[in-house]
């Protein structure tokens, strides 16, 4: 069969659509070693794929007298191609390839349907393949990057690993692909133009519904890794709060037992006085715990006064303990741990130190517990539209931002809700618990003072 220019540059057109779609889809993914020899390879296997695609699809185009099976059967190695593009090029697993090589040819589908929907409603130029397709395709491209692609985290296409990419792999031939053939069949048979249409338009729904279902799929398996990684840290949490509890309790035994024979060596020594008192003042840092009336509270709140009394920061507290009592003590430990995590955190960044200062104030009213924390921060906070809290501003955002979720999971468990805002340099946490009419769990009171 002798060489077609034009079905070449057809071939070469569906070629480049194809691959970048799925590039666009992967482009989150850390690349391979050997890149450029990759590259080489993937260019010199798609060229081939078109080389061959401008000799065997003209005979097997509808109306051709060709069997139009071998359409399928062309596209579906492309699609494969793809697959083979995705694992080779970038470190990923064949079921984010699976997810690449579907979800990019589905959107270069959805591209071509809607391009020749344009021409069926304004006949902007020929229904053949030209570079004045270019632009058009690019622009969906575009639209589609902005709208889902980049909001497709790595790690959530690094832990891809459900079976079911390899039936979107059977949906794509057969649904997209085959249905497209099938759409080409009607055209060349001159149907009415109502029923031609009609049928582009399943088509595009049909692209449209594969993008969807593999988008859910792809966030239902990130809100996975979520769910699992925040309940790995509330567990965690909770055995922390059982190590705070007896590592201040042992200190604060300790310290009580020294400030007694500081104060019998002052009676039966000549050791000067004001050295004794010097002494026993630093031992009272260590055994100043925090009494709010709530065992929890108290343990953190004592814990994060230590670290601020370290690094120079001033935390200034006014909290009632009885009015959430009726939260659990790991709870109670997770939410006021992240708060003032986040608030120290902050603090440490400024450098005035008059604004090393962190505020807190826990008070019952009405029929609610209300938690707030002020504190002064540097730089920016970025909210995201509609969002409660800040975005986390480690570099890394995919590994982080799990404090305010569990925050977040905490006030929910107790039908409440948090709220922040920034204003002037300052950040403010407002936190909401409606108080129960019964109590709920085991009352966190009754810690005995010194």
């Amino acid at each position: 069969m002798p060489w077609n220019a034009t079905e070449l540059m057809r071939a070469s057109l569906t070629c480049a659509q194809i691959l970048f779609a799925v590039l666009l889809f992967s482009s989150s993914l850390p690349v391979r070693d050997r890149l450029a020899g990759r590259v080489v390879i993937v260019g010199v296997i798609f060229l081939a794929w078109a080389a061959g695609m401008s000799l065997l699809v003209p005979g097997s185009l509808p109306g051709s007298g060709g069997n139009s099976s071998t359409l399928v059967i062309i596209f579906g190695l492309s699609l494969v191609a793809a697959l083979f593009t995705v694992v080779f090029v970038f470190r990923a697993s064949i079921w984010t390839g699976f997810f690449c090589a579907t979800a990019g040819y589905t959107l270069q589908n959805l591209t071509g349907s809607l391009w020749k929907l344009a021409n069926y409603a304004l006949p902007l130029s020929d229904m053949g393949f030209n570079l004045g397709m270019v632009i058009p395709y690019l622009m969906v491209y575009l639209v589609a990057y902005l709208s889902f692609i980049s909001r497709i985290r790595r790690k959530g296409l690094d832990l891809i690993e459900q079976r079911v990419m390899l039936a979107m792999m059977v949906v794509v031939i057969f649904a997209i692909i085959g249905y497209d053939v099938v759409v080409k069949e009607l055209e060349a048979m001159e149907l009415p133009h109502s029923m031609v249409l009609a049928c582009r338009l399943t088509h595009v729904l049909l692209c449209l519904g594969v993008l969807i279902f593999e988008y859910e799929v792809l966030y239902s398996r990130q809100l996975e890794l979520e769910v699992a990684s925040v309940e790995q840290i509330m567990r965690q949490e909770k055995e922390q709060f059982q190590i705070s509890r007896e590592t201040i309790e042992a200190i604060n035994l300790k310290c009580h037992d020294i400030k007694h024979q500081i104060r019998s060596v002052g009676v039966d020594s000549s050791v000067d006085p004001v050295v004794l008192r010097e002494m026993e003042q630093q031992v009272d840092i260590y055994d100043a715990a925090v009494r709010t009336g709530n065992e929890a509270l108290d343990v953190i709140l004592t814990e994060k006064s230590l670290i601020c009394e370290r690094e120079n920061v001033t935390l200034s507290c006014i909290a009632d303990g009885d009015c959430i009592a009726f939260m659990a003590a790991s709870d109670v430990y997770s939410l006021m741990g992240n708060a003032l995590d986040n608030a120290l955190e902050a603090a440490r960044r400024m450098k005035d130190p008059e604004r090393r200062s962190i505020s807190l104030v826990l008070r019952a009213r009405a029929s609610m517990a209300v938690l707030h924390i002020e504190n002064y921060y540097a730089g920016e906070l970025l909210f995201g539209n509609g969002e409660d809290l800040p975005a986390t501003t480690k570099a890394d955002a995919s590994s982080h931002g799990y404090g305010m979720k569990s925050m977040q999971l905490v006030a929910k468990k107790y039908h409440g809700n948090i709220h922040a805002r920034a204003a002037d340099g300052v950040f403010h946490l407002n936190v909401v618990l409606p108080l129960p009419t019964q109590p709920i769990g085991v009352n966190q009171s009754g810690a005995s003072t010194d």
